[in-house]
């Protein structure tokens, strides 16, 4: 097979991957609160339960992320599929149905805290084979991602219009079972065996090295940045569906909120396509204060807003604030980190974020209650 046609290959089954993942993200977060509010939770109980769940995958992200890192039999692959196989078991759950919202409580529980723990394996996944010499392009996977994102956010806001809320956990053991398929289709069992078997030749050097944090400080301290810079994307996007009753009036806005929320994935396409030729011309610092400012414009403008469409024009700023957040992050957490800990760095990068969903998750839905 010539290059080009293997690159093209090689792309497509990431984006399989990285499609499906944000697809079954945007059913379990974007979703949570159209689900739970139905089940009779309150806005304060949705950002406990939010918050709660988000601080046990904070703590599941790095000690995953080094077992991954170190273990010479426990592979990316087989975490993707532990963690989709639990989730549909949930959703098997809820869709029979439960009258116990302990029982309700707990699989949602399990769904964030899981969801979240995923992202740093999928980023990890593609930076892994990429690494290894296999020809694809991470921007156009995560481009892909954030249309099929898109395509789920539209259509579950109708389906479940139409179809009621039982549409959600369904969607979420189709989209996962389709997660699973594409996962085992991006594997190069070749360089996995070789991968696998290099790390007995640096297990020794592994344990010299010191822990994490005090290797890498200014990634720390980076991380500390992006969490508060999510805090207010996390309110905007886990409490979507209240900011959209606030103008449209109590049990309406679930198809509003589906547009919203595709509109901001559809903009972020053209910049994480061309992601890999911005790289070359702009710094990643540079890339980070630009998406940090965006993320503060954004936050304003969504404040100031007082109609749909105003809505909808914000979510435009996306294009740049998350966008180049997303692509960013992966890209320089892979460049610092020694080859030993690249796993453990996607989670640690993916865990700014989760923080930010935390302390976002439990003011939003503090302040909406209130307010």
């Amino acid at each position: 097979m010539d290059n080009k046609k293997s690159y093209l290959l090689n792309t497509t089954k990431y984006c399989g991957v990285q499609g499906f993942f944000w697809m079954l993200y945007d059913a379990v977060m974007a979703y949570i609160s159209v689900y739970l509010l139905a089940n009779n939770f309150t806005n304060s109980e949705i950002g406990v339960l939010t918050s709660i769940s988000c601080i046990i995958a904070v703590f599941i992200q790095p000690i995953v992320g080094g077992i991954l890192d170190k273990s010479k039999k426990l592979t990316l692959h087989m975490a993707m599929v532990f963690y989709s196989l639990a989730i549909i078991i949930g959703a098997v759950v809820l869709v029979i149905g439960t009258d116990s919202k302990a029982l309700n409580l707990i699989i949602y529980g399990v769904f964030i805290t899981f969801i979240q723990s995923m992202l740093a394996i999928v980023n990890s996944l593609g930076i892994h084979y990429i690494n290894r010499g296999v020809k694809m392009n991470f921007g156009i996977a995560r481009g892909m991602g954030s249309i099929f994102y898109a395509i789920a956010s539209v259509t579950l806001g109708s389906l479940i219009d139409m179809w009621g809320i039982v549409v959600i956990p369904g969607s979420m053991i189709i989209i996962t079972t389709l997660l699973i398929v594409c996962t085992f289709i991006f594997r190069y069992p070749k360089i996995d065996k070789e991968y696998m078997e290099s790390k007995t030749v640096t297990e020794t050097k592994e344990k010299s090295k010191g822990n994490f944090i005090k290797k890498y400080p200014k990634f720390t301290i980076l991380t500390v940045g992006l969490a508060i810079v999510a805090l207010s994307h996390n309110i905007t996007c886990n409490f979507a569906f209240q900011i959209f009753q606030n103008i449209l009036g109590e049990g309406k806005g679930s198809s509003e909120m589906g547009i919203f929320l595709g509109i901001a994935a559809i903009v972020e396409i053209p910049t994480l396509f061309a992601f890999d030729f911005i790289m070359k011309k702009v710094k990643v610092g540079t890339l980070f204060r630009i998406s940090a400012t965006m993320f503060v414009l954004k936050a304003l403008f969504t404040w100031l807003s007082s109609s749909v469409i105003a809505l909808y024009l914000c979510q435009v700023l996306q294009m740049v604030a998350y966008a180049i957040y997303a692509a960013a992050s992966v890209y320089y957490a892979d460049d610092i980190m020694e080859e030993q800990d690249r796993v453990k760095g996607q989670s640690f990068m993916t865990l700014s974020f989760t923080a930010g969903t935390v302390v976002g998750s439990a003011v939003g839905g503090f302040v909406i209650d209130q307010f």
